[in-house]
């Protein structure tokens, strides 16, 4: 074994595939220094997503850095999107070294590092192991090839990225007295939309004259809304949160939450679960002293709660689907 490999490398082909994008790009470059850098990038790449692929792991090529133009002209990247948890560079080998210097511009907003091994006939690469990235996402400027870990962890890895990731908590807490305010400078960075820009629906068509007047819901509430991704096929895996607040008086706001699916969508992803909770983070009661919390069933087009809420108070909305939570919080 040579001083480039490890003991568990895997081989894999490259595909003609792999190498008309290859060439594909590297002459888009303008020198053959540059040439040379996204060919061997783009087959890094290539091998990766073929390993992944073979290990039945969502990634996405067109979602990385390394797939858009601008960003390989003027960078040395080599990432690819794993759906659901981050990137993950996949450097070329092109020598026998037992070290490997990351470019600079590579070593943030990592989950980790493969290399990747290329034979001089350019028939086949041998993935030699990867480097997980630290809890804040960065990977060193030097791999030794001896720590690399083996690619059969990789999934084990992955797994694990997984599993912290689905717990996913919103940025900061929601003031809704803001929005009454027409204050929405801060919500806008957190992806709330209005629902003309979200859902292509006007307001109008949210709040129904006859049905909610007798619910104390004035014709024109504040709305806004947000589309919340519990799960790696976003549009099967995804709802709607809409948020309605009102005037009741000067010390009391009335609020309507409302779940609808994503766009294009019919249904509510079956099985989701809506929570509302104080700002504990216990399950609020409904007046009939219920919990209250909905379970979206086969075919659930939407769901609905209303309920007061005086100034100076907090709840928080959490959406669950399978193994994956979403937690939002609000004030007055």
């Amino acid at each position: 074994m040579n001083n480039a490999e490890t003991p568990f490398f895997i081989p894999l082909k490259i595909s003609q595939e792999s190498r008309h994008y290859a060439q594909q790009f590297a002459r888009e470059q303008v020198t053959s220094e540059k040439s040379q850098e996204v060919f061997y990038n783009t087959l890094a790449v290539c091998a990766v997503y073929s390993f992944l692929e073979w290990m039945e792991l969502p990634s996405n090529l067109n979602q990385s850095e390394s797939w858009n133009s601008v960003v390989r002209r003027f960078h040395n990247v080599a990432d690819l999107v794993i759906s659901g948890i981050g990137k993950i560079e996949c450097r070329p080998v092109l020598s026998e070294q037992k070290h490997f210097s990351l470019p600079p511009e590579v070593t943030e907003d990592r989950i980790g590092c493969v290399l990747v091994k290329f034979e001089p006939d350019l028939e086949q690469v041998k993935l030699l192991g990867f480097i997980p990235a630290t809890a804040a996402k960065t990977l060193p400027e030097q791999i030794k090839i001896e720590d690399l870990q083996p690619l059969e962890d990789l999934t084990e890895y992955l797994d694990e990225l997984q599993v912290k990731q689905n717990i996913v908590f919103a940025q900061s807490t929601i003031n809704l007295s803001k929005w009454l305010a027409n204050d929405f400078g801060e919500i806008i960075k957190a992806g709330w939309q209005t629902v003309q820009e979200l859902l292509d629906l006007e307001e109008a068509d949210l709040v129904p004259v006859t049905r909610f007047r007798s619910r104390g819901i004035p014709q024109n509430p504040v709305i806004r809304c947000k589309q919340i991704n519990l799960g790696r096929q976003s549009a099967n895996e995804a709802a709607i949160l809409i948020v309605f607040v009102w005037e009741q008086d000067s010390e009391n706001k009335g609020i309507r939450l409302q779940l609808r699916p994503s766009k294009g969508q019919m249904r509510l992803p079956t099985n989701l679960l809506f929570s509302l909770l104080d700002e504990s983070g216990n399950l609020v009661e409904d007046t009939a002293g219920k919990p209250v919390e909905f379970k979206a069933k086969t075919n659930e087009p939407r769901f609905d709660i209303w309920f007061p809420a005086k100034l100076g108070e907090g709840f928080l909305v959490k959406l669950a689907l399978n193994n994956t939570t979403f937690t939002e919080s609000f004030s007055i």
